[in-house]
């Protein structure tokens, strides 16, 4: 239910925005190709380490989110820069951790046809994804963490998420199948939910990031109510010498015009779930991964939400949707 006018508002100028970017191809051409303005925060390494030990506790699961381009930490005379700070985040990350603490992170893969189509794979190629081979497109400190000696990565090839610590093999066990979604049932975001991890962001807001978000809406997966939410892709993965190919499903791109992400960020604001907080200049946010499930779950209920006339999403669309049940025909080979 809109708590106040200015919720309605807020929401109705939000999916106008989004839907005219999504459906004008000259406003998409120009926002990718501007120039980005890259943040430029210098900030002392003890500030940062203090503020980081508020969130960050010993033998804790911890899911990391960071944007740490522009970012420079001051250690006395030594100024870290790129590489450097990318690294210094990581191991004071891990330390406050302990041995006995798990973290993740996203490893989202970057493929060819997302660059192309909002829309689906047009052409229906098969794309490639190896957990140890395939980078991550989701920055350097995660990129760093997954070529970490004794880092695990999950098979999924969609929002796949590296781990090191006592639960990673929980986290990221059996969360490949015929039809799996990067986010839904058996995935490792919907486990670390399940075992109440931390998530965290860095250097940007976290609504901007928080994959959990969408664990609620997965877990629906037999009921959710926005019809032909979910397309299947094509994947051949690479683990260790063996290769199979394999249909797993996502949500259908056109899908995010229709989502209010600033009002589910005031609404976590409100509950309490979402904490904004900062080191001097830089970003931390965080939230519990199963105080912001339970919520969504909540608040789904008989309805799409943060998805708002989700059937709009569809309109003028070239290719006719997909549907679910066709993701399950195909078996691993």
């Amino acid at each position: 239910m809109l708590r106040t006018l200015r919720d309605a508002g807020d929401i109705a100028f939000e999916l106008f925005s989004r839907n005219l970017y999504w459906r004008v191809p000259g406003l998409i051409r120009w926002y990718r190709g501007r120039p980005v303005r890259p943040q430029n925060i210098r900030l002392r390494h003890d500030i940062f380490q203090a503020a980081l030990a508020e969130v960050v506790k010993p033998g804790q699961l911890l899911l990391v989110h960071a944007s740490l381009t522009g970012v420079a930490l001051e250690l006395g005379r030594e100024v870290t820069n790129g590489l450097s700070t990318a690294l210094t985040v990581l191991h004071d990350v891990g330390m406050l951790l302990g041995d006995g603490g798990t973290l993740a992170m996203p490893t989202h893969p970057l493929y060819p046809e997302d660059l192309i189509t909002q829309w689906g794979d047009a052409t229906g190629r098969v794309l490639d994804y190896s957990p140890a081979e395939t980078p991550s497109s989701v920055g350097l400190l995660s990129e760093l963490f997954r070529r970490r000696r004794g880092v695990q990565r999950s098979h999924h090839p969609l929002s796949s998420v590296a781990c090191t610590g006592p639960l990673s093999a929980d986290i990221l066990r059996d969360n490949l199948a015929p039809g799996a979604l990067p986010h839904g049932a058996g995935s490792a975001y919907a486990r670390i939910a399940d075992l109440d991890g931390v998530v965290l962001s860095i250097g940007r807001p976290l609504i901007k990031c928080m994959t959990t978000l969408h664990v609620a809406e997965e877990l629906r997966d037999g009921d959710w109510t926005a019809a032909d939410f979910f397309r299947p892709r094509r994947f051949r993965i690479s683990l260790d010498s063996e290769v199979g190919e394999w249909t797993v499903r996502e949500r259908r791109p056109e899908f995010v015009r229709s989502l209010a992400l600033r009002q589910v960020r005031r609404d976590l604001l409100r509950e309490g779930i979402l904490k904004e907080g900062s080191a001097g200049p830089l970003r931390l946010d965080f939230a519990r991964a199963r105080d912001v499930v339970g919520y969504m779950s909540l608040r789904n209920r008989g309805n799409a939400y943060p998805y708002y006339f989700p059937r709009t999403a569809t309109f003028l669309a070239p290719h006719g949707p997909c549907r679910v049940e066709t993701c399950h025909a195909a078996n691993p080979r």
